[in-house]
C-alpha cells in the first residue's frame, strides 16, 4: 500500500509538471500570436495617422505667423486662436482613410497568387472558350517542358488577356493560380525561358503589380 501511495504521488507530480509545461507552451504561443496582431494594428494606425496628417494640413503656407488665412486651423506660432476644428470633418477623413487602406489590403490579397505572362501566342478563334483552352494548354505544357512543374487547367483560376485585341501585338496574359507556391514556381521559371528553345525564348513573366486601365 505504501508503495502504491508513493507511486501515485510521483505520478501526480509528473502529471502536474507536464500540465504546467503544456500550459506554458500554449500561453507562449498565444502571446506571440497577439504580439503579431498588435504590431499589425499599430502599423495600420500609423498609416491612417499619416494619411490624416497629409489631408488636414493647411493648403497655403502663412506669410505672417499671426495671420489666420485658413479659418479652419489655429495658428500654432502665436496666442491667437481660430475657430474650433470640425470634429465631424475629422471623423469623415479618418473613415475615408481607413476605407482606402482596407481597399488597398483587399487588392493586395486578391493579387497574391497572380502573375503576368508576356508573348504567349494568341489563339485566333472567334470562340472565347477555345481561346481560353488554348492559353491554359500552353501554360500547362510550358511549365512541364521548362521546369517540370506539373499543373492542370484546374490549377489556373483565372486566365485573362489584358487590353484590346490588336493584329500587330500579343496581349499580356494575367493568370491567377490556386496556390502561392505554384505561382512562385512559375515566376522562378522565368530565368530559364530564354534557354528553352525557340518556342519559349521570347516569353517573360512578372508578378501582378495591381490596377490597370483595361482588361
Amino acid at each position: 500500500m505504501n508503495q502504491l501511495v508513493e507511486l501515485f504521488s510521483k505520478w501526480k507530480m509528473q502529471l502536474v509538471d507536464t500540465v504546467r509545461k503544456e500550459v506554458g507552451v500554449q500561453i507562449e504561443s498565444e502571446f506571440q500570436t497577439w504580439k503579431v496582431i498588435t504590431n499589425q494594428i499599430e502599423d495600420r494606425i500609423a498609416q491612417c495617422e499619416a494619411k490624416i496628417t497629409s489631408r488636414i494640413e493647411p493648403e497655403h503656407t502663412r506669410a505672417d505667423a499671426c495671420g489666420l488665412n485658413d479659418e479652419d486651423w489655429p495658428c500654432l506660432s502665436c496666442s491667437h486662436t481660430s475657430k474650433p476644428v470640425d470634429q465631424g470633418k475629422v471623423r469623415e477623413i479618418i473613415k475615408e482613410a481607413v476605407n482606402q487602406q482596407q481597399e488597398e489590403d483587399k487588392e493586395v490579397e486578391a493579387r497574391r497568387n497572380n502573375l503576368v505572362m508576356y508573348n504567349i501566342p494568341e489563339n485566333q478563334s472567334e470562340k472565347r472558350d477555345e481561346r481560353l483552352k488554348a492559353d491554359k494548354d500552353f501554360i500547362v505544357t510550358m511549365c512541364d517542358d521548362v521546369a517540370g512543374i506539373r499543373i492542370t487547367d484546374s490549377d489556373i483560376l483565372k486566365c485573362i488577356r489584358l487590353g484590346a485585341y490588336s493584329d500587330d501585338k500579343v496581349r499580356p496574359l494575367l493568370i491567377s493560380m490556386t496556390g502561392e507556391d505554384t505561382r512562385d514556381g512559375i515566376l522562378r521559371m522565368g530565368k530559364d525561358l530564354g534557354l528553352s528553345g525557340r518556342r519559349y525564348s521570347r516569353i517573360g513573366n512578372a508578378p501582378d503589380q495591381g490596377r490597370r486601365n483595361n482588361f
